[in-house]
């Protein structure tokens, strides 16, 4: 088990995190990133940059790699790491760092600790390890793009989870609370309970396969389905209660594999209790019997009802068009002024380097796919927390705040006198016949109006197949003559002899830097040179 060393970050300097996010920036459009490339992006002098550079390799926290065609820098997992801690210190979220507490085939959980010295679980996505490397053919997380750095990709998502998480959250699921997000590392409330697949004996089993029965229909009910929904991301409490992690792979029902994953987190969850605690049982919640209540797949983004289905709602006039603005995950433009704060906060007493840095972020894009499913399941390693390898993550940490927060805390809930709470027990039981009516006839309006969007839906599909097909039979079939037009054909060629010439193996150099041939070529000229004097020095 590996721990991941953060006392050096309290000795760095800003010039080190500008670098940092340089190579990060530059890495967005770049496989290997080249010194003045890295040099230009961070805004430092050449001079002073190498040094710098030089005291991050010694650390592990950037590679210089020699490739076959160009030579440059790499970000490495923990100068990744890194950032998005210095982010989280800078905004005070987190004031300590502890030790490991799981692992698991795409994350690695730490423990960290808040200025109030409550701890906290820190997630980490770890993208593209040995074990779990058909990411790209199992989740759209990469949507169209045909090569994506790993840290993109465990960005995209931490990003995804924290926004399941939040919106379930929000809705009183039993999931961990969410309290902050950077890069790829997601910070949440530490969960006080052991995995559902270490645990030999139950006092009632019947009751836990019931509530996670009932769990599976809720979200089902919202729209979403968990596809990962097994023993290794199920945590049972100390009272047996339920409570779910690991988010990333949620998909909508309405995904066209949706009623197969329903059915195969159901299966998975009998025979686990089938196995392990002789427990079985024909009650169990069938996928075409769910009825949707609530639109979280749409709030959320969730895969299956993405921008494909969305496009076809508004050309068969179902629904109204979404501008977009409630996404639920962070977007481009949040992004870029992420970053742009981040330098700013390195920089702040270099007045124009931060104008031209700013600059160079705001022209940098990123796009932002949604997230598909996993089909190997996740067999996490739990660790014990240990409070006695907390590391400080400050190089100043005697703020004097000790006390503040408990003090409030004790005493706002404590001035309440006890006719203010019988009132308002009296307003609440008159209204709640009214509240309970409202909520029953806003469910039964849901319903009704899902029923109808997906009927309008199915029968505008199916008069669009109708019209392709009316289309296919009309064709002339008597003729082996072409029927396109002599200029689309011509258009089709030269996009296709241009594709062919894009895609033909060019030379290519580096910009700034000798190529890695060239500078073969220079060593053995100068090795050349070394033995031809030699042989003839008399």
């Amino acid at each position: 088990m590996g721990r991941l060393d953060v006392g050096i970050l309290r000795y760095m300097s800003k010039e080190d995190f500008r670098v940092l996010q340089g190579v990060e920036m530059g890495m967005r459009n770049h496989e290997l990133v080249s010194t003045p490339l890295a040099c230009s992006l961070a805004n430092l002098r050449s001079g002073g940059a190498q040094k710098v550079i030089r005291q991050l390799q010694n650390t592990k926290l950037l590679a210089y790699e020699r490739g076959r065609r160009y030579d440059g820098l790499r970000l490495t997992v923990s100068g990744y790491d890194f950032l998005a801690l210095h982010s989280m210190v800078a905004e005070n979220v987190i004031d300590g760092f502890g030790n490991q507490i799981g692992t698991g085939k795409e994350s690695d959980v730490y423990a960290a600790y808040d200025t109030h010295g409550e701890a906290l679980a820190l997630k980490f996505h770890r993208l593209g390890r040995t074990s779990f490397r058909k990411l790209k053919l199992l989740r759209d997380y990469h949507k169209n793009r045909s090569h994506m750095s790993w840290l993109y990709l465990s960005t995209l998502s931490a990003r995804k989870e924290f926004s399941y998480m939040k919106a379930l959250h929000e809705r009183g699921f039993p999931v961990p609370r969410p309290i902050y997000q950077n890069r790829h590392a997601v910070l949440m409330s530490i969960v006080h309970g052991e995995p559902l697949c270490e645990l030999r004996d139950l006092s009632d089993p019947r009751r836990l396969y019931g509530e996670c029965m009932e769990l599976m229909i809720r979200l089902a009910e919202c729209g979403v389905i968990h596809c990962d929904f097994n023993e290794f991301n199920l945590m049972v409490t100390d009272e047996e209660h339920i409570i779910l992690i690991d988010f990333p792979q949620m998909v909508s029902t309405s995904h066209p594999n949706a009623e197969h994953l329903f059915q195969r987190d159901v299966e998975c969850l009998r025979r686990f209790f089938a196995r392990r605690f002789r427990f079985e049982s024909d009650d169990y919640p069938v996928f075409s019997e769910v009825v949707r209540t609530e639109d979280l797949d749409t709030e959320i983004r969730a895969s299956g009802y993405g921008k494909e289905f969305a496009e076809f709602d508004t050309v068969a006039g179902l629904g109204e068009e979404d501008d977009g603005s409630e996404t639920g995950e962070e977007s481009d433009d949040e992004e870029s002024s992420r970053v742009e704060e981040e330098q700013k906060r390195a920089g702040s007493e270099e007045g124009s380097e931060d104008d031209s840095f700013k600059d160079a972020v705001e022209s940098l894009e990123e796009e932002t796919p949604t997230g598909v499913v996993s089909e190997q399941p996740d067999r996490p390693q739990a660790f014990p927390l240990d409070s006695a390898t907390r590391v400080a993550l400050r190089s100043d940490t005697g703020d004097g705040s000790d006390g503040d927060g408990s003090g409030l805390d004790s005493s706002g809930g404590g001035g309440r006198s006890g006719e203010d709470s019988a009132e308002e027990g009296t307003v609440s039981s008159e209204g709640d016949e009214d509240e309970a009516a409202a909520a029953a006839r806003r469910r039964e309006m849901k319903r009704l109006k899902q029923r109808r969007l997906e009927e309008q839906r199915l029968a505008a599909r199916s008069q669009l197949n109708e019209a392709i097909q009316r289309s296919a039979s009309q064709r002339s079939r008597s003729t082996a003559a072409s029927t396109i037009a002599p200029e689309v054909l011509q258009r089709r060629l030269a996009r296709e002899l241009r594709r062919k010439r894009r895609h033909q193996a060019e030379r290519l150099r580096a910009k700034g830097d000798a190529s890695a041939v060239t500078r073969s070529r220079r060593d053995n000229a100068a090795t050349i040179r070394e033995s031809t004097t030699g042989f003839w020095a008399d």
